[in-house]
C-alpha cells in the first residue's frame, strides 16, 4: 500500500506540471484623445444651421429674460449681448462672499437657470469671464478669473458638459469690480470652432 502511494504521487505532479499555465492578456493601450485646435475645422452634431443662428440666439435671450426677470434676481446686474448678437448674463460682485470666490446661496438658483437654458439649447458654448475694474491689481483680476472658475465648476455639477464651459482670463470692464459674465455662443454649422473662442465684446 505504501509502494502505492508513492509511485503515485509523480503522477500527481506531473499532471499538475503538465496543465497549461493560463496568462493574463496583454494590455491594450487606449488612443490618445485627438484635440482640435481652436483655428481647426471639425464637425458638432448638434450645431445649428447659419440661417437659424439669429433666431436661435433671440430665443436663448428671451428665455434668459424669463428665468431671469429684471430687478427680480439681485444677483443678476444685467441680461444683454454682445457684439456678435450672443445672450449675455453678468453676476455682480455682490453675489459672492467678500474678497471670496465662494458664491452666496442666494446666486446658486440664478446659475442654474442659466444652466437649464444651456442644456435645453444644447448646441452652445458657455463662456464665463471674470471681469476687474481697468484700475485693478493682479490680486483682483486673480479673484475675478476664480469667481469665474467657481461658477464654470458649478455650471458643470448641474450637467452642462465640461467640454461646452471655457473660462477665460479677467477682462478689464469698467467699475466690474469683481462680477461674472456668461456668454452663451451658439455652435454655428461652418463657423464651429468660433463658439470656442473668446467673445467679442
Amino acid at each position: 500500500m505504501r509502494r502505492f502511494q508513492f509511485a503515485a504521487a509523480p503522477v500527481v505532479l506531473l499532471a499538475a506540471c503538465s496543465a497549461p499555465i493560463k496568462t493574463p492578456p496583454p494590455a491594450v493601450a487606449k488612443p490618445a484623445p485627438v484635440v482640435q485646435p481652436l483655428g481647426a475645422a471639425f464637425w458638432v452634431e448638434d450645431a445649428i444651421p447659419a440661417v437659424q443662428a439669429a433666431a436661435v440666439a433671440k430665443a436663448m435671450q428671451a428665455e434668459l429674460l424669463q428665468r431671469l426677470p429684471a430687478g427680480a434676481v439681485p444677483s443678476v446686474q444685467r441680461i444683454a449681448t454682445t457684439a456678435d448678437s450672443a445672450p449675455s448674463v453678468t453676476i455682480n460682485a455682490a453675489a459672492f462672499e467678500v474678497g471670496s470666490a465662494q458664491m452666496r446661496p442666494a446666486t446658486l438658483a440664478p446659475v442654474a437657470q442659466c444652466a437649464a437654458v444651456a442644456q435645453s439649447f444644447g448646441a452652445v458654448v458657455v463662456h464665463v469671464l471674470g471681469l476687474a475694474d481697468a484700475m485693478a491689481t493682479g490680486k483682483a483680476n486673480g479673484l475675478a478669473e476664480r469667481r469665474a472658475a467657481a461658477v464654470a465648476a458649478y455650471l458643470a455639477e448641474l450637467g452642462v458638459a465640461e467640454t461646452r464651459i471655457r473660462v477665460s482670463q479677467a477682462r478689464t470692464v469698467a467699475a466690474a469690480n469683481g462680477s461674472v459674465e456668461l456668454v452663451f455662443e451658439p455652435i454655428i454649422v461652418g463657423r464651429e470652432a468660433r463658439a470656442w473662442k473668446p467673445p467679442s465684446r
